[in-house]
């Protein structure tokens, strides 16, 4: 680790300085995101492939329950009190389907975090063996500091990764799902819902793409600081003997105010794409609600064939009302949801690309086979002039006026 650089002479405050910018460092896509996920599971990805059967299954139960749910009012509608029972059957069935969704998800929930601790262990392992591996010089030019948070965050973002797999699975069956179960409602409904839901997605991985790049300006500051912390805690004796103490917290401020640069820009942008994105969810889900009862109603010429003898009768089925509400609900919900997350997943991206300088890293030349790692040439080594003492121990200290090693 390099020393922290003081002067006696130098009196004046030391200059504002610029955190460093890293060579090669680049973003990382999702597609490298699950081949390090898929490399690094191994030895585990048969419970990976069963912790992702059991979780589809366990959504697939939950998308049923609109649709049960739904068909218990309508026979409350259609028979009054007679139909009493037959919806109590319909209802029955909705809790069946959430204690099934339950019984999937936990299994699943438990095989999946499993793979993530073992992922990160493997990751963890595979770059503290790069960094053993690799030549001093290659140290000297890393701040040790930087390169303990390029691990950290590096094996921390792949970790979250494995474990929240879930979510991308869930979110991916919540948003499909209610689309196609709209479409079979009605095609109408069910087009309005996918244009109008893949122009939200579109809007929020435009956001994302921008704060995904003020993160890695966010992660460089922040190596930036840790480094000087680690400088200034590593060197204090230095810095108190030398009273820079003032000069070296200011340098600390001025470090740590470098973080706050793309932080508040972070922050702006999240708060515009959270009200963007709800505002627009709650606007559609109304939209549809409305498609649907003026579709039905015969307000587009064709009410009658799509509601059925329910629209014939001048009535709308509330069931069907209810289904389209509950699933525009859950996709719009996915929608804010898909929000958080990929915000979550651009943050991965840019903290697990925090460690290709670390992979990156050439390993020290190895003597070939027989080579003699020493210098052939030397007979003696010699030591003078030591004198270790520890604290006020002065009585216990150690002095060699002269050691010598010979070579035979």
């Amino acid at each position: 680790m390099p020393d922290l650089e003081t002067s006696a002479a130098a009196a004046e405050p030391p200059p504002a300085p610029q955190p460093p910018a890293v060579a090669g460092e680049q973003l990382v896509g999702i597609g490298a995101l699950y081949r390090a996920l898929w490399e690094h599971a191994a030895g585990a990805r048969q419970l990976l492939l069963y912790a992702f059967l059991l979780l589809l299954a366990s959504q697939l139960f939950k998308l049923a329950v609109p649709w049960l749910a739904g068909n218990a009012i309508n026979h409350i509608q259609s028979g009054g009190l007679e139909g009493m029972s037959e919806a109590g059957r319909w209802l029955g069935m909705v809790f069946a389907a959430i204690v099934a969704s339950w019984l999937l998800h936990g299994p699943g929930r438990i095989l999946e975090r499993n793979v993530a601790l073992k992922v990160r262990e493997r990751l963890s392992a595979l770059l503290v063996g790069r960094l053993l591996a690799a030549p001093l010089a290659w140290h000297e030019r890393h701040h040790s500091g930087e390169t303990t948070h390029r691990m950290q965050q590096s094996t921390h973002a792949l970790y979250d990764f494995a474990q929240s797999q879930f979510i991308y699975l869930q979110n991916t069956v919540r948003l499909v799902g209610p689309i196609v179960a709209l479409w079979l409602i009605s095609p109408l409904v069910g087009a309005v819902a996918l244009v109008g839901y893949g122009l939200i997605g579109l809007l929020i991985t435009r956001f994302d793409r921008v704060m995904m790049r003020v993160a890695v300006e966010e992660n460089r500051a922040e190596r930036a600081y840790s480094a000087t912390l680690v400088d200034v805690l590593g060197n204090v004796l230095s810095v108190l003997a030398l009273r820079r103490g003032e000069g070296v917290a200011r340098l600390i401020g001025e470090r740590l105010a470098a973080v706050f640069g793309p932080l508040k820009k972070s922050i702006v942008l999240n708060e515009a794409k959270w009200c963007a994105v709800d505002l627009l969810a709650s606007a559609l889900w109304c939209v549809l609600v409305g498609v649907y009862a003026a579709e039905a109603a015969g307000v587009f010429g064709f009410g009658a064939a799509a509601g059925g003898a329910a629209a014939a009768a001048g009535t709308i089925a509330l069931g069907k009302v209810f289904m389209v509400y509950e699933y525009s609900q859950q996709a719009g919900g996915v929608i804010t949801a898909i929000a958080a997350h990929f915000q979550s997943l651009a943050r991965q991206r840019a903290d697990y690309a925090a460690a290709e300088p670390l992979l990156s890293a050439a390993p020290a030349p190895r003597p070939a086979d027989g080579e003699d790692i020493a210098a052939s040439g030397w007979r003696t080594l010699s030591l003078e002039g030591v004198r270790f003492a520890h604290g006020d121990g002065r009585a216990s200290a150690l002095e060699l006026d002269r050691l010598a090693l010979v070579r035979r």
